[in-house]
């Protein structure tokens, strides 16, 4: 029982530890953002199947550019969640892909919310 507990307090720093969002970034795993305000100007694609993004309700915000918050494509098995996608074209785009799962996500002030 001692030794659970200690591998379990061991293990909480990486699993509570957050990633701040760059721009241009593909994502290739699954990744919890830190809940802040991030300026992302051309965006974030994701790179890998069966990925979760959890963006811990941070604001991921454009500039009114001809750009996209969250890229999709060719993907399966994706969830996102707990994001705001604000002043891009499209806040989200989906293409040629399959079971992707969008929740409590907000769309605000695009253009397009998904495409």
């Amino acid at each position: 029982m001692i030794l659970v507990l200690i591998i379990l307090l061991l293990a909480m720093p990486a699993i509570a530890q957050c990633k701040e969002p760059r721009d241009k970034k593909t994502i290739t795993e699954t990744t919890k953002f830190c809940g802040q305000n991030y300026l992302i100007p051309n965006g974030m694609r994701i790179g890998a199947n069966g990925i979760m993004i959890d963006c811990g309700n941070a604001l991921i915000q454009g500039e009114f550019k001809e750009k996209t918050g969250m890229t999709i494509e060719n993907k399966q098995n994706i969830i996102i969640r707990n994001c705001i996608f604000m002043n891009y074209e499209t806040g989200i785009s989906i293409s040629n892909s399959t079971n992707i799962t969008i929740t409590n996500t907000g769309l605000l002030r695009n253009n397009n919310g998904i495409k």
